[in-house]
């Protein structure tokens, strides 16, 4: 009779959906046992194959009817195991204060079985490896619920790849997981505590009132680095990069990167000093530095004694855009793991650096740039070996709870979809906290990849140490006003345990408080930071003025390298044929086009010794596909990237089709620019005006970093510009924004109109980031990409340079009397228009660098005009948009007397441009028209 009951319980749990399931796993187990789950493994050995086989036949399983282990009592306690192991998180001990809401997930009755019939059975019916230290399943059913519903929540359910779940399941529940920390190792955490702690509290009295955002409620976030910094030490990492928001910033910088604490005292001094910048800020202003709050600084630890010489832990400057800063330690840390002074593809090894990303419980679901990071992760242009990510839960984000801020159970939901593990952990048990930072090193080096810790603590004080959170969270602070911090925590139980002497953990605070107060009382002595630049504009004319020509001889043998393929590839026809007209048009006057213009310098800054670095959506071809710097073989699909195979290379050459993503990609790029800044990094836009989707990127990093922190990027910024009827959003890369941006020198703006502009401007850049690396944004073109008016001749390529103002002297100097200034496409339209009227008294001059503004080559301009009567600023942007509102001031300061510049262009509007073709043509018609007309008949768009 028990057999007949044991065969129906067994079809009905495999019936249906479950049938499939049964059948899949086990054709897996019979392969290879190691490919399913180990309590999978563990039915399917227990039932044997003529049971499984008759389930799967839809019959009922052999049972012995002597069998004194029911075979519906076995598959329920497999099932009790498995919801411990996949669901015990839920029930688990992990918030210090008990407000968060627990469930049951292991209640035997619930599951139909209980603790007698547990009792009955071996515990290899759960667990097979444990027989030895729990005889029964009970027992092994208990030890489960120690280790997955303690103060550690496991939650590895939603990693699909079964040898990594096993491996994750076999790091908690093997022996080796329950080693003790030596007594020496538990005093060393609470000498650490008390420091974390003791500084906060120190900042708290002497600098009363004054921001810090204090890390109080995750103290044990500063073990936990400590941890993961020396772990990746010894497996041979030379760098660890650390990115995080403000909170707990400044401990952070005392105790993991070494900052003195007289530095961090003079940050909150509101010195007499009047070059300093009171209260909040730290750095004197002079050579456009301006500085920043001290809770946004970065910084950098050299380690120089013993083994550990030479390496680098730094932590990334953020601005209060909180998670902008991930993608950006990505490209740190990526660069830092490449080599690239070998021709060919930059050679990488993921363990010479490592990341660490800090992030909040508001900010981690909330900020889109989190998710866009995380899909970096295993993209072969971005993949960095795996980073660690630690969410500081506090449980709030400002004065909004959870309910409000996030659409899921847990901050760090987000991170399942990239199946990246996860493990809660109570911020107040420092022993399991440092378990699950060595079980994130231990994943992140075997695996390469992204590993998540959920450090569930509390925020003691308000958002700012000045903000009252009583106003909103009443009934929590209350309990975190009485709650006993972690050192406190800590201590006690070391004392209960006999660890430490009754004492001791006081002593250890005044230790530490005596050294706050020698370094408060030594402040004085220590000047204020410099607030001079590492570099000046002078530095930079230096590179800006090197040569960029290169003799016609070399172009000629760089342009066969570059379109010599292996006999074996075959290259599309179409491609082919595009490839050799290319390389017999050398010769011919405007044989060159952009694309070509653009291999060439490529190709001869690879020559020169200078690494590149090209990503962007689609840019390997080029959105218009004028590029094709990776070729795919018409049969195999094969790739070959020429650029990497040329004889004369003597660095790397590194491009990729980045996925659908702004605002990380190009944090990214920014990233590996700082880090390796004698590399020529380029980020290129699809089309210009969707970089805005990563504005932060540009405003607070790109434009302002070397203002704020000494930072220096020679990022190179490609986008896509110019009307032609495309609409909206395919037309304009919102010059206006990067004119607004610049200032102090901090970047150039260009708006280059022919290939051999393009070629030197690049060739000019990759000059420049070996003296001074600043930011280049280009205006680059569409249409003109083939234009004959922008292409050039190889001599064009072999001397001068760039030329930041072009004069196409359209008539002798001396009948010119009106002068129309432009920069970029627009120029084509003029000329067209000029072809088909009279304009004798005209001449065109391009301005192709737009910032730093070019006073002095357009001085030289207008000295060849002595009968200038009248100055035109023609553009094809609206006239609250594009150049007009920079350049009317600066231009108009350069004319002569009586001179006055006239707007021609589109009346100010709020879309950048018509989304009708026809409209287009009449627009350009009418600004080109009324460009050419003298300023009495000229009836709309001009303005003095």
């Amino acid at each position: 009779m028990q057999a007949e009951d044991d065969q129906q319980t067994l079809r009905n749990l495999f019936i249906g959906p479950n049938a499939g399931y049964l059948v899949e796993a086990y054709e897996a187990y019979r392969r290879n046992p190691e490919l399913v789950e180990e309590d999978a493994r563990t039915l399917f050995s227990q039932l044997g194959p003529e049971a499984i086989e008759a389930l799967i036949r839809g019959e009922g399983p052999s049972v012995p009817a002597s069998s004194t282990l029911p075979v519906e009592k076995m598959v329920k306690a497999v099932q009790l195991a498995r919801n411990i192991r996949e669901f015990g998180h839920l029930q688990a001990g992990f918030d210090p204060l008990g407000v968060a809401t627990r469930r049951v997930v292991d209640d035997p009755e619930v599951m139909g079985i209980s603790d007698s019939d547990l009792r009955a059975m071996p515990s290899t019916v759960v667990w097979p490896n444990r027989l030895r230290t729990a005889p029964t399943a009970l027992d092994a059913i208990n030890m489960l619920r120690q280790f997955y519903s303690g103060p550690l929540g496991y939650d590895f359910s939603h990693v699909h790849n079964v040898e990594e779940r096993d491996w994750l399941r076999q790091q908690v529940e093997g022996e080796s997981s329950e080693l003790p920390l030596t007594a020496g190792e538990r005093v060393g955490i609470l000498k650490r505590l008390t420091e974390t702690e003791s500084f906060e509290r120190f900042l708290h009295t002497t600098f009363a009132g004054q921001k810090r955002f204090s890390i109080e409620g995750t103290d044990v976030l500063v073990p936990m680095l400590d941890t993961l910094v020396a772990s990746g030490v010894k497996a041979g990492a030379h760098e660890v990069v650390i990115g995080m928001a403000h909170r707990g910033r400044l401990n952070v910088l005392a105790h993991v990167l070494g900052k003195p604490y007289q530095k961090i005292f003079a940050e909150f001094h509101s010195t007499v000093n009047k070059d300093m910048v009171p209260s909040e800020g730290s750095m004197g202003i002079n050579a456009g530095w301006t500085g920043d709050v001290k809770y946004h600084l970065g910084g950098h630890k050299l380690l120089r004694d013993g083994e550990l010489a030479g390496v680098r832990i730094g932590l990334a400057n953020n601005p209060s855009h909180l998670e902008f800063v991930n993608p950006v330690i990505q490209g740190l840390t990526r660069a830092a793991q490449e080599e690239v002074d070998q021709p060919g593809h930059p050679r990488q090894d993921s363990d010479r650096a490592m990341a660490i990303a800090i992030h909040g419980d508001a900010a981690f679901p909330g900020e889109g740039v989190v998710a866009e990071t995380l899909n970096l992760s295993q993209l072969r242009g971005y993949r960095i070996g795996g980073t660690v990510h630690i969410i500081m839960n506090n449980g709030l984000g400002f004065t909004t709870e959870p309910e409000d801020d996030r659409s899921t159970l847990y901050a760090s939901d987000l991170a399942k979809g990239f199946e990246i593990p996860v493990v809660h952990v109570n911020a107040d048990e420092p022993e399991a906290c440092l378990k699950a930072a060595r079980l994130a090193f231990d994943y992140r080096q075997k695996f390469h990849k992204d590993f998540l810790i959920d450090l569930v603590g509390y925020r003691r004080w308000g958002h700012n140490e000045g903000d009252e959170p009583l106003y909103t969270q009443p009934m929590l602070y209350q309990k975190i006003a009485a709650h006993p911090t972690v050192r406190a925590l800590y201590a006690e139980r070391l004392a209960q345990e006999g660890v430490i002497a009754p004492g001791q953990a006081q002593q250890l605070i005044d230790e530490v408080q005596s050294i706050l107060r020698q370094a408060k009382d030594a402040m004085g002595e220590h000047s204020a930071p410099d607030g001079s630049e590492t570099s000046t504009w002078r530095d930079a004319l230096v590179g800006l003025a090197e040569p960029t020509d290169v003799p016609v001889e070399v172009l000629k043998r760089l342009a066969v390298e570059v379109h010599t393929l292996p006999e074996s590839f075959h290259m599309n026809p179409k491609l082919e044929r595009q490839f050799k007209r290319r390389v017999d048009n050398l010769d011919n006057t405007g044989g060159v086009d952009w694309g070509l213009a653009e291999t060439l310098a490529f190709a001869s800054i690879l020559s020169d010794g200078t690494a590149i670095r090209l990503t962007g959506q689609d840019s390997e071809r080029g959105t218009f596909s004028h590029r094709h710097a990776v070729l795919h073989d018409a049969k195999t699909g094969a790739t070959y990237t020429p650029l990497q195979h040329i004889p004369s290379a003597q660095a790397a050459f590194a491009i990729y089709n980045s996925p659908l993503s702004e605002a990380a990609v190009l944090g990214f790029e920014y990233g590996y620019s700082v880090e390796s800044p004698k590399v020529l990094t380029c980020w290129e836009a699809q089309f210009g005006d969707f970089a805005n989707a990563g504005q932060v990127i540009l405003d607070q990093f790109l434009a302002a970093a070397r203002s704020k922190w000494k930072e220096q990027s020679g990022l190179v910024v490609l986008l896509p510009h110019g009307y032609e009827g495309q609409g909206p959003e395919h037309s304009s890369a919102r010059l206006e924004r990067y004119l607004q941006l610049a200032g102090d020198n901090n970047m150039r703006v260009v708006n280059c109109t022919t290939a051999a502009q393009y070629f030197h401007l690049l060739r000019q850049q990759a000059n420049l980031i070996h003296r001074d690396p600043r930011p280049l944004v280009v205006m680059t073109p569409k249409s003109l990409l083939r234009h004959p008016m922008a292409a050039s001749s190889l001599t064009d390529l072999a001397s001068g340079g760039f030329q930041s103002v072009m004069d196409d002297r359209t008539n002798p100097a001396e009948r010119v009397k009106r002068l129309i200034f432009l920069s970029g496409k627009v120029v084509v339209d003029l000329a067209a228009a000029i072809a088909e009227q009279s304009a004798d008294a005209v001449s065109v001059i391009r301005v192709e660098q737009l910032y730093p503004f070019p006073h002095h080559e357009v001085a030289q301009v207008l000295a060849r005009y002595p009968h200038l009567e009248e100055a035109v600023w023609l553009q094809e942007e609206p006239q609250n948009m594009g150049a007009w509102r920079y350049i009317q001031p600066r231009l108009s300061s350069e004319l002569p007397d009586g001179v006055v510049l006239r707007y021609v262009g589109r009346p100010e509007r709020a879309a950048t441009a018509e989304g009708f073709p026809e409209m287009h043509n009449e627009e350009q018609a009418r600004i080109t028209r009324e460009a050419l007309q003298p300023r009495e008949v000229s009836t709309r768009g001009g303005q003095r």
